[in-house]
C-alpha cells in the first residue's frame, strides 16, 4: 500500500530529484509513466488543475501520480486548498511535491502523517561521501570504484 502524499524535502537539487526518481520507480511501472504520471510545472498549472489530476480516473495504471517539483512557492500560495486535499485525498491520485523545506509547525505538516510520508534528504557529511561514491558507481554503473579512487574524486 503506498501513501496518497508524499513530500521531499531537502536542500541539494540532486538528491531531491534521486529520491524523486526513486519514488517514481516505486509508484510506476516504467511502462506506466506515460500516462500515469503528470509533471506540473507550479508556474505553469494551477492548483485547481493539479487537484483535479488527482481526482481523474486512472487510465491502464492503478494510480494516478502528479509530480510537483520546486513546490515551496506553489505551497505558500495555496496552503488553504492543501489544507483541505489533505483532509480528504483521493484514492486513486497519489501527489509528490519537493520543497527546500517543510516547517513541522504548520497545519499541513501536522496532517501529512495521517495521509502521507515526509522524505527529508540532507547533504551527507564529508566522511560518507566515499562509500556513497563507491556503492553509486557500483549500482549506477556497474563499476568497481575503490575507496582510494572515490576519496581522489573528492578532492
Amino acid at each position: 500500500m503506498h501513501e496518497l502524499i508524499y513530500v521531499i524535502a531537502g536542500k541539494e537539487e540532486s538528491l531531491l530529484n534521486a529520491e524523486c526518481q526513486k519514488l517514481l520507480e516505486k509508484l510506476l511501472e516504467p511502462e506506466q509513466r506515460a500516462i500515469g504520471l503528470f509533471n506540473a510545472d507550479p508556474a505553469e498549472v494551477s492548483a485547481s488543475q493539479i487537484l483535479d489530476e488527482l481526482r481523474t480516473a486512472p487510465f491502464l495504471t492503478e494510480r494516478r501520480v502528479v509530480l510537483v517539483k520546486n513546490a515551496d512557492d506553489f505551497v505558500s500560495e495555496n496552503r488553504q486548498l492543501l489544507e483541505k486535499y489533505f483532509d480528504n485525498p483521493c484514492p486513486t491520485g497519489i501527489l509528490v511535491l519537493t520543497v527546500s523545506s517543510w516547517p513541522s509547525k504548520t497545519k499541513l505538516a501536522k496532517k501529512l502523517p495521517s495521509v502521507g510520508k515526509l522524505i527529508t534528504v540532507t547533504q551527507p557529511k564529508p566522511w560518507q561521501l566515499p562509500p556513497r561514491l563507491t556503492q553509486y558507481a557500483s549500482e549506477a554503473h556497474d563499476k568497481k570504484l575503490t575507496t582510494d579512487a572515490a576519496e581522489l574524486l573528492i578532492e
